[in-house]
């Protein structure tokens, strides 16, 4: 095999010594995850906006990578690398899609949409 298409976060890049080639035409658009909710999920279990929110912006593709590597390769406890990760990540403001609704932060009331 000379080439294959696979995503930035992949583990399996480091565990099978892969090399990244840059995108120079933009071929592939930005894989960016995004937490998506239901409006009475979050309602239910507002415990959920909670721990997404410590997640907002704090896991960068390397971060991914990495945790993807221990897992795939690695063969890690998924729960064990999460649990490391999270040692690190402290609580900031987060922005998500509420399914049945516009969007939420901590500081909006979702009743309201």
């Amino acid at each position: 095999m000379d080439l294959i298409a696979g995503d930035a976060t992949a583990g399996l890049i480091k565990g099978l010594y892969l090399v990244q080639l840059e995108d120079t035409r933009h071929y592939f658009p930005p894989y960016d995850a995004a937490p998506v909710a239901r409006a009475d999920a979050l309602l239910r279990y507002p415990q959920i906006c909670r721990a997404i929110e410590k997640l907002a912006g704090r896991i960068s593709a390397s971060d991914m990578q990495a945790m993807n590597y221990a897992a795939d390769a690695l063969h890690e406890d998924p729960a064990a690398i999460a649990r490391r990760f999270l040692s690190g990540v402290h609580e900031c403001a987060a922005r998500f899609t509420v399914v049945g609704s516009t969007s939420y932060t901590a500081s909006n009331n979702i009743n309201a949409n």
